[in-house]
């Protein structure tokens, strides 16, 4: 059982690392284009504020609540099914790793426009928690196989 558990989390850190690796690149062409080329990028249309809350609004979305949503269905497929399988379990944490690393497209844009502060520190903690969430372990791998009695 340990070397499947070791081969997910290869599999997840190289998803989780090619993911934030975007991320880490589309911030510092935001950097770069604010603080040296000295260029403003306004949104396509509306107002700051409305793209602020709806960026916002789609950073917790995508950081916090789909992740949970996700995890929520699995563990009440689970305990209907009373079994599940470690592929089942895979796909599951893979979908979250995703979803929930995709919160720093939409801070990465609050960023871009500059919204107001209030929209754009929240999309930040969102995106934030969502990759602090699914930062791959063994001890959190092996806890959650455990619960689910998965062997």
């Amino acid at each position: 059982m340990e070397e499947i558990i070791l081969k997910l989390l290869k599999k997840l850190r190289i998803i989780f690392w090619i993911i934030t690796g975007g991320a880490i690149v589309f911030f510092s062409i935001t950097i770069i284009t604010h603080y040296l080329a000295k260029i403003t990028v306004s949104p396509p249309f509306g107002s700051l504020m409305i793209w602020g809350l709806f960026l916002f609004i789609m950073s917790v979305i995508t950081g916090v609540a789909i992740p949970i949503l996700l995890r929520t269905f699995f563990h009440s497929r689970v305990y209907k099914k009373k079994s599940a399988s470690f592929q089942d379990y895979a796909h599951l944490q893979q979908y979250n790793m995703i979803i929930s690393l995709l919160s720093t497209l939409p801070a990465n844009l609050a960023y871009l426009f500059l919204v107001p502060k209030l929209y754009l520190y929240g999309s930040v903690i969102a995106a934030l928690y969502g990759i602090y969430s699914s930062l791959p372990s063994v001890k959190k791998i092996a806890g959650e196989l455990k619960y689910y009695a998965i062997t």
